[in-house]
């Protein structure tokens, strides 16, 4: 039974009534809850989920903005800023290098790759260093990175890197490791 601050609402009710209606109690509880639902229902029915195979930089882009857009209100410095330390040989061809980026006052390490010619000379070692160096200069908390267990997880122990996780069997019958490196000022 409807006391006498409480209206029925149509089954067709609109999502047009107001925070204030609702919380001052000028529908009964039963279709507010029946509102909110409808109201639901209402925003999902117009939108459709859709895989893409193979998407594009700009349907990345287009996901990326409204979390970028919700990070950036909750913290700064939500605009990562790219870097690259680059192992060139004589003919200016690439062949390794560092590449990374700020994010967050962290400095997160995506990619090390050593030329093999010049694996244990010290070459990982110094990009590493640079790459320390360039996050201390930016005043960086931190350095982070992942590495399979076959690729290099106890040079990143050698540098200072402490494990702060891994997932197992990924890829299959190997750890997936997560490394971290707090800057000290």
């Amino acid at each position: 039974m409807l006391n006498e601050n409480e209206q029925r609402l149509p089954p067709q009710a609109s999502c047009a009534l107001t925070t204030v209606q609702l919380s001052r109690g000028w529908i009964n509880r039963r279709d507010r809850d029946r509102l909110r639902f409808q109201c639901h229902m209402d925003i999902a029915m117009n939108l459709r989920i859709e895989l893409s195979q193979n998407p594009t930089e700009e349907q990345r882009q287009a996901i990326l903005k409204p979390l970028r857009a919700y990070n950036g209100s909750k913290a700064e410095g939500n605009v990562p800023e790219h870097i690259a330390l680059l192992v060139r040989d004589d003919n200016d061809e690439i062949l390794g290098g560092l590449h990374g980026r700020f994010f967050y006052q962290w400095l997160y390490i995506d990619l090390l790759v050593v030329p093999e010619q010049a694996r244990g000379q010290g070459m990982g070692s110094k990009l590493m260093q640079m790459a320390e160096d360039l996050a201390r200069e930016r005043r960086c908390v931190g350095l982070w990175l992942d590495t399979f267990e076959f690729q290099a997880p106890e040079f990143y122990k050698k540098c200072g890197y402490s494990e702060i996780g891994h997932i197992a069997d990924y890829p299959p019958g190997h750890k997936h490791f997560f490394f971290q490196k707090r800057l000290s000022y």
